[in-house]
């Protein structure tokens, strides 16, 4: 063999990119001993994608298998991190709280006569059921029970008394009824 082939045989290069690996580059993975790290980082972010289902019950049952574990691991990035995360904390709370009053303020007047609006019935609180994050006056005021309902009705297809109501009240707020 001549110098060449042997050089180049023994300097480890990516099976993908072809850049030559260092120490520093090289992926700690015995599966992927001859990959570079953002190759690796690209093949799992691929295959997690890809066994998404599969990846999240692994993930899953490790946790529960390793609770103490991750405790351990929380608290101690709590402390290592703890002015970043407060910070970060405020910040979520202070942009949240303006959103609420935002929505707070765009919502439909509280019925006077305390009915909700589905089952017509008077009640002491009535809650605010909106389906639209982006426009919060598009919403109805209706009881717990009805409330229920209507987070039922919104997400697969139901029908029903309350269902038909509530896609009439819903359908005349939309349209400005």
């Amino acid at each position: 063999m001549d110098i060449r082939a042997e050089l180049e045989h023994r300097t480890c290069v990516c099976r993908k990119c072809r850049v030559l690996l260092t120490e520093d580059n090289k992926s700690k993975s015995r599966l992927s001993a001859r990959i570079c790290k953002s190759c690796q980082a690209i093949y799992m972010r691929e295959y997690r994608r890809k066994n998404s289902k599969e990846y999240k019950a692994y993930c899953q049952s490790r946790r529960e298998g390793h609770r103490e574990e991750y405790r351990k691991a929380n608290r101690k990035h709590y402390r290592t991190h703890k002015e970043e995360l407060i910070l970060r904390q405020r910040d979520w709370r202070r942009q949240n709280v303006l959103s609420r009053v935002r929505i707070q303020k765009e919502k439909r007047a509280y019925p006077a006569n305390q009915k909700c609006e589905l089952c017509h019935e008077v009640h002491k609180h009535l809650a605010y059921h909106h389906w639209d994050d982006v426009a919060p006056h598009k919403g109805v005021w209706v009881c717990m029970k009805c409330h229920r309902a209507c987070e039922i009705i919104d997400g697969p297809k139901v029908d029903g008394l309350i269902a038909e109501e509530y896609r009439k009240v819903k359908m005349a707020v939309d349209h400005g009824c």
